[in-house]
């Protein structure tokens, strides 16, 4: 079995601000998807009634 090497202080920042821009990018891009998809369906349904 080898020894673990940890990452270093920098890398573990780096790879946590990494993760936490992602995550809200894509909550972001969700809720407008979301939005967009609502109106849409509501739009249609709008439309048969």
């Amino acid at each position: 079995m080898e020894k673990v090497q940890w990452p270093t202080r920098e890398e573990v920042v780096y790879s946590t601000i990494v993760v936490l821009v992602t995550v809200c990018f894509f909550s972001i891009f969700l809720f407008f998807a979301d939005s967009a998809f609502v109106r849409l369906l509501t739009w249609f349904w709008e439309l048969g009634s």
